[in-house]
Protein backbone atom coordinates (compact mmCIF):
# COMPACT_ATOMS: atom_id res chain seq x y z
CA UNK A 1 0.00 0.00 0.00
CA UNK A 2 2.38 2.42 0.61
CA UNK A 3 4.39 1.63 -2.93
CA UNK A 4 0.64 2.84 -4.25
CA UNK A 5 0.40 5.73 -1.93
CA UNK A 6 3.64 6.87 -3.25
CA UNK A 7 3.08 6.54 -6.76
CA UNK A 8 2.65 9.70 -9.08
CA UNK A 9 1.37 10.30 -12.22
CA UNK A 10 5.06 10.33 -13.64
CA UNK A 11 4.88 6.94 -12.60
CA UNK A 12 1.86 5.84 -14.28
CA UNK A 13 2.99 7.32 -17.84
CA UNK A 14 5.98 5.54 -17.41
CA UNK A 15 4.84 2.27 -16.98
CA UNK A 16 1.92 3.57 -19.49
CA UNK A 17 4.94 4.04 -22.03
CA UNK A 18 6.94 0.77 -21.06
CA UNK A 19 3.93 -1.20 -22.04
CA UNK A 20 3.05 0.72 -25.58
CA UNK A 21 6.55 0.91 -26.70
CA UNK A 22 5.92 4.87 -26.97
CA UNK A 23 6.92 8.10 -24.99
CA UNK A 24 3.81 8.43 -23.66
CA UNK A 25 5.35 10.74 -20.28
CA UNK A 26 6.50 13.36 -23.02
CA UNK A 27 3.53 13.57 -24.92
CA UNK A 28 1.05 13.58 -21.62
CA UNK A 29 2.99 16.09 -19.98
CA UNK A 30 2.56 18.58 -22.73
CA UNK A 31 -1.12 18.39 -21.39
CA UNK A 32 -1.17 18.22 -18.23
CA UNK A 33 1.63 20.92 -17.04
CA UNK A 34 0.10 23.88 -19.32
CA UNK A 35 -3.11 25.24 -19.17
CA UNK A 36 -5.35 25.11 -22.13
CA UNK A 37 -5.82 23.51 -25.27
CA UNK A 38 -4.35 23.44 -29.02
CA UNK A 39 -5.34 24.92 -32.00
CA UNK A 40 -3.57 23.38 -35.06
CA UNK A 41 -3.74 25.72 -38.28
CA UNK A 42 -2.95 23.96 -41.45
CA UNK A 43 -2.60 24.90 -45.03
CA UNK A 44 -2.26 22.43 -48.22
CA UNK A 45 -1.84 22.31 -51.64
CA UNK A 46 -0.60 20.09 -54.95
CA UNK A 47 3.06 20.23 -55.32
CA UNK A 48 4.25 18.28 -58.15
CA UNK A 49 1.57 15.42 -57.91
CA UNK A 50 1.76 15.72 -53.95
CA UNK A 51 -0.37 17.09 -50.91
CA UNK A 52 1.92 19.52 -49.18
CA UNK A 53 0.60 19.93 -45.73
CA UNK A 54 1.67 22.66 -43.29
CA UNK A 55 0.88 22.26 -39.77
CA UNK A 56 1.60 24.72 -36.95
CA UNK A 57 -0.15 25.65 -33.54
CA UNK A 58 -0.45 27.75 -30.97
CA UNK A 59 -2.50 28.03 -27.66
CA UNK A 60 -6.15 28.72 -28.93
CA UNK A 61 -7.36 31.54 -27.17
CA UNK A 62 -11.46 32.50 -26.75
CA UNK A 63 -10.55 36.53 -27.75
CA UNK A 64 -8.71 35.31 -31.00
CA UNK A 65 -5.08 36.60 -30.23
CA UNK A 66 -2.51 34.27 -30.73
CA UNK A 67 -0.73 32.56 -28.04
CA UNK A 68 2.63 30.86 -28.00
CA UNK A 69 3.03 27.75 -26.43
CA UNK A 70 3.70 23.71 -27.30
CA UNK A 71 1.91 20.56 -27.12
CA UNK A 72 2.69 16.86 -28.39
CA UNK A 73 -0.23 16.43 -30.73
CA UNK A 74 -1.20 13.23 -32.48
CA UNK A 75 -2.66 14.64 -35.34
CA UNK A 76 -4.60 12.25 -37.09
CA UNK A 77 -5.32 12.85 -41.12
CA UNK A 78 -7.72 11.73 -43.45
CA UNK A 79 -6.06 12.14 -47.00
CA UNK A 80 -7.91 10.07 -50.01
CA UNK A 81 -9.75 7.90 -48.18
CA UNK A 82 -6.56 6.39 -45.51
CA UNK A 83 -6.38 7.72 -42.08
CA UNK A 84 -2.85 8.27 -40.36
CA UNK A 85 -1.28 10.10 -38.15
CA UNK A 86 1.37 12.42 -37.28
CA UNK A 87 2.98 13.56 -33.74
CA UNK A 88 3.04 17.38 -33.80
CA UNK A 89 5.42 18.61 -31.63
CA UNK A 90 7.21 21.82 -32.92
CA UNK A 91 5.74 25.12 -33.51
CA UNK A 92 5.61 24.30 -37.50
CA UNK A 93 5.41 20.77 -39.36
CA UNK A 94 5.27 19.84 -42.49
CA UNK A 95 4.89 16.87 -44.67
CA UNK A 96 3.97 15.25 -47.98
CA UNK A 97 0.95 13.01 -48.71
CA UNK A 98 0.54 10.64 -51.93
CA UNK A 99 -1.23 12.14 -55.10
CA UNK A 100 -3.78 15.43 -54.76
CA UNK A 101 -7.18 13.79 -54.70
CA UNK A 102 -9.96 16.46 -55.42
CA UNK A 103 -11.65 16.31 -51.61
CA UNK A 104 -9.46 18.48 -49.03
CA UNK A 105 -7.26 16.61 -46.59
CA UNK A 106 -9.03 16.45 -43.51
CA UNK A 107 -7.70 16.69 -39.64
CA UNK A 108 -9.38 14.98 -37.01
CA UNK A 109 -12.06 13.70 -39.23
CA UNK A 110 -14.00 12.04 -36.20
CA UNK A 111 -13.76 15.12 -33.80
CA UNK A 112 -12.07 12.83 -30.71
CA UNK A 113 -8.88 14.80 -30.88
CA UNK A 114 -8.47 17.83 -27.99
CA UNK A 115 -7.46 20.37 -30.16
CA UNK A 116 -9.54 22.61 -32.53
CA UNK A 117 -8.62 23.25 -36.13
CA UNK A 118 -8.07 25.68 -38.47
CA UNK A 119 -7.97 26.28 -42.20
CA UNK A 120 -6.17 28.63 -44.00
CA UNK A 121 -8.76 30.17 -46.44
CA UNK A 122 -8.28 28.12 -49.57
CA UNK A 123 -8.91 25.14 -48.29
CA UNK A 124 -11.79 26.21 -45.77
CA UNK A 125 -13.12 27.19 -49.58
CA UNK A 126 -13.00 23.91 -50.48
CA UNK A 127 -14.08 22.05 -47.20
CA UNK A 128 -16.73 24.26 -47.28
CA UNK A 129 -17.89 23.20 -50.49
CA UNK A 130 -17.74 19.64 -50.07
CA UNK A 131 -19.33 19.75 -46.73
CA UNK A 132 -22.40 17.17 -47.31
CA UNK A 133 -20.50 15.02 -48.88
CA UNK A 134 -17.91 14.89 -45.82
CA UNK A 135 -18.28 11.85 -43.51
CA UNK A 136 -20.50 12.53 -40.15
CA UNK A 137 -18.10 13.23 -37.95
CA UNK A 138 -16.20 15.65 -40.22
CA UNK A 139 -19.26 17.43 -40.63
CA UNK A 140 -19.91 17.55 -37.01
CA UNK A 141 -16.22 18.61 -36.08
CA UNK A 142 -16.01 21.38 -39.17
CA UNK A 143 -19.26 23.38 -37.98
CA UNK A 144 -18.21 23.17 -34.50
CA UNK A 145 -14.85 24.28 -34.80
CA UNK A 146 -16.00 26.98 -37.43
CA UNK A 147 -18.28 28.18 -34.70
CA UNK A 148 -15.54 28.18 -31.96
CA UNK A 149 -13.29 30.26 -34.14
CA UNK A 150 -15.92 32.31 -35.32
CA UNK A 151 -17.21 33.25 -31.27
CA UNK A 152 -13.39 34.13 -30.62
CA UNK A 153 -13.14 36.56 -33.96
CA UNK A 154 -10.97 34.51 -35.45
CA UNK A 155 -12.95 33.89 -38.04
CA UNK A 156 -15.76 36.50 -39.77
CA UNK A 157 -19.75 34.83 -38.67
CA UNK A 158 -20.07 34.47 -42.49
CA UNK A 159 -18.22 31.39 -42.47
CA UNK A 160 -19.92 29.80 -39.94
CA UNK A 161 -23.49 31.00 -41.39
CA UNK A 162 -22.35 29.78 -44.96
CA UNK A 163 -21.85 25.97 -43.25
CA UNK A 164 -25.89 26.78 -41.41
CA UNK A 165 -26.68 27.50 -45.21
CA UNK A 166 -25.70 24.32 -46.17
CA UNK A 167 -27.03 22.09 -43.74
CA UNK A 168 -30.14 21.65 -45.86
CA UNK A 169 -28.06 19.21 -48.37
CA UNK A 170 -26.25 17.05 -46.09
CA UNK A 171 -27.89 13.66 -45.39
CA UNK A 172 -27.13 10.49 -43.34
CA UNK A 173 -26.89 9.94 -39.46
CA UNK A 174 -25.12 13.20 -38.97
CA UNK A 175 -27.61 15.20 -39.91
CA UNK A 176 -29.68 15.13 -36.73
CA UNK A 177 -26.36 16.14 -34.70
CA UNK A 178 -25.39 18.82 -37.47
CA UNK A 179 -29.13 20.58 -37.07
CA UNK A 180 -28.64 20.42 -32.66
CA UNK A 181 -25.51 22.25 -33.18
CA UNK A 182 -27.13 24.95 -35.28
CA UNK A 183 -29.46 25.79 -32.82
CA UNK A 184 -26.71 26.13 -29.98
CA UNK A 185 -25.02 28.44 -32.57
CA UNK A 186 -28.15 30.55 -33.89
CA UNK A 187 -29.15 30.72 -30.10
CA UNK A 188 -25.59 32.45 -29.34
CA UNK A 189 -26.15 34.61 -31.78
CA UNK A 190 -29.62 35.96 -30.71
CA UNK A 191 -28.12 36.91 -27.77
CA UNK A 192 -25.57 38.19 -29.20
CA UNK A 193 -27.70 40.82 -31.77
CA UNK A 194 -30.77 40.80 -29.57
CA UNK A 195 -32.71 44.64 -29.69
CA UNK A 196 -30.18 45.39 -32.84
CA UNK A 197 -30.88 45.64 -36.29
CA UNK A 198 -29.45 42.16 -37.22
CA UNK A 199 -31.85 40.25 -35.28
CA UNK A 200 -34.68 40.80 -37.64
CA UNK A 201 -33.06 39.31 -40.57
CA UNK A 202 -31.45 36.47 -38.09
CA UNK A 203 -34.64 35.20 -37.23
CA UNK A 204 -35.60 35.16 -40.65
CA UNK A 205 -32.74 33.11 -41.77
CA UNK A 206 -33.07 30.74 -38.67
CA UNK A 207 -36.55 30.26 -39.58
CA UNK A 208 -36.09 29.44 -43.24
CA UNK A 209 -32.75 26.94 -41.61
CA UNK A 210 -35.38 25.37 -39.38
CA UNK A 211 -39.00 25.22 -40.14
CA UNK A 212 -38.48 22.63 -43.05
CA UNK A 213 -36.62 20.45 -40.93
CA UNK A 214 -39.60 20.41 -38.23
CA UNK A 215 -41.67 19.67 -41.52
CA UNK A 216 -40.23 16.89 -41.91
CA UNK A 217 -40.25 15.03 -38.66
CA UNK A 218 -43.86 16.43 -38.02
CA UNK A 219 -45.24 17.35 -34.84
CA UNK A 220 -46.66 14.18 -34.15
CA UNK A 221 -44.29 10.63 -33.13
CA UNK A 222 -44.62 8.00 -35.79
CA UNK A 223 -44.88 4.16 -35.52
CA UNK A 224 -41.29 3.20 -35.19
CA UNK A 225 -39.67 6.22 -34.79
CA UNK A 226 -36.59 6.80 -32.62
CA UNK A 227 -35.42 8.52 -29.80
CA UNK A 228 -33.26 11.14 -31.98
CA UNK A 229 -35.80 11.99 -33.79
CA UNK A 230 -38.20 12.45 -30.89
CA UNK A 231 -35.38 14.75 -29.33
CA UNK A 232 -34.89 16.62 -32.35
CA UNK A 233 -38.74 17.34 -32.81
CA UNK A 234 -38.93 18.69 -29.72
CA UNK A 235 -35.57 20.76 -30.70
CA UNK A 236 -37.21 22.28 -33.68
CA UNK A 237 -40.43 23.46 -32.16
CA UNK A 238 -38.58 24.97 -29.10
CA UNK A 239 -36.38 26.44 -31.35
CA UNK A 240 -38.61 27.73 -33.78
CA UNK A 241 -40.88 29.21 -30.95
CA UNK A 242 -37.96 31.24 -29.43
CA UNK A 243 -37.35 32.94 -33.57
CA UNK A 244 -40.99 34.38 -33.41
CA UNK A 245 -42.10 31.35 -36.57
CA UNK A 246 -45.79 32.36 -36.75
CA UNK A 247 -47.25 28.60 -37.85
CA UNK A 248 -45.21 27.37 -34.27
CA UNK A 249 -45.90 29.98 -32.03
CA UNK A 250 -49.89 29.50 -33.43
CA UNK A 251 -49.72 25.45 -32.90
CA UNK A 252 -47.75 25.34 -30.09
CA UNK A 253 -49.78 28.10 -28.05
CA UNK A 254 -53.02 25.71 -27.26
CA UNK A 255 -50.90 22.83 -26.34
CA UNK A 256 -48.91 25.15 -23.46
CA UNK A 257 -52.38 26.80 -22.64
CA UNK A 258 -53.74 22.88 -22.04
CA UNK A 259 -50.37 21.86 -19.84
CA UNK A 260 -51.19 25.34 -17.86
CA UNK A 261 -48.06 27.17 -19.92
CA UNK A 262 -47.72 30.74 -20.43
Amino acid sequence: MRHLRDATVGDLWFHFGKASGHDVGAVAASWTDQPGFALVEVASRCDDGQTRVELSQRRFSTTGRATAALWQIPVVLSHDGTSSTVLLNKPTQALLLPGCPAQPTLLNPAGDGFYRVACAPAQRTRLSASDPQLPAAAQVTLLSDTFALAQAGSLPMADDLDLLTALPQVQGSGRAALFAQAGTGLNFLALARAATPAQAPLFVAARALLAPELDAVGWLPRTGEDSETEAQRSAQIVQLAKFDDPATVARAGPVRRRRGGA
